[in-house]
């Protein structure tokens, strides 16, 4: 996908059947069982340290549902046990919205069943969410980040990547 749209549209990479975005790569991870995802990823780690890197920052946030999340987690995890490269690990439930449950629901399980469950068995250091226009708004950004903080993971945000949003909601008067 990457290459595919450095040199075409997005339009004309999704006529040639490229699957695109975030939502393509979920369904890629969830099919995907952990010794497959290990495998890969650890590939990518020798290469890094071969080229130097000794710390990588890994999240999760292509699973969208409990399972697939701690699924990617749990690759960070082993992974950390068995590479010579430190890999901290970030829970990113928050970044995108599967199609079969309503936004508020998605939210509200990522508040109440996700961030716990990651943060009880230690699987993330910190909590990321996509703040931006079509994906979760600021009010909804604070409640997740907020929980998070709660459960002991420390904040991250993506955010106006496509529109000022955060920056927008922070003036006076707003």
């Amino acid at each position: 996908e990457y290459a595919a749209r450095l040199t075409h549209d997005p339009a004309e990479v999704a006529d040639l059947g490229i699957p695109i975005g975030i939502m393509a790569t979920v369904e890629m991870t969830r099919r995907a069982d952990l010794p497959s995802l290990q495998a890969g990823a650890a590939a990518r780690l020798e290469a890094m340290l071969a080229h130097g890197t000794t710390t990588v920052e890994s999240k999760s946030g292509y699973g969208l549902d409990t399972e697939n999340e701690r699924k990617l987690l749990e690759v960070n995890r082993r992974l950390q046990e068995s590479q010579p490269v430190d890999v901290v690990s970030t829970f990113m439930g928050a970044h995108d919205f599967p199609a079969d449950v309503s936004r508020d629901a998605y939210v509200d399980r990522v508040i109440h069943e996700m961030i716990p469950g990651v943060a009880a068995d230690g699987l993330a250091r910190f909590n990321d969410v996509f703040c931006d226009d079509g994906f979760f708004t600021v009010e909804q950004a604070r409640r997740i980040l907020g929980a998070g903080r709660e459960a002991g993971l420390a904040p991250k945000i993506h955010a106006d990547q496509y529109r000022p949003i955060i920056s927008t909601s922070l003036r006076p008067g707003r």
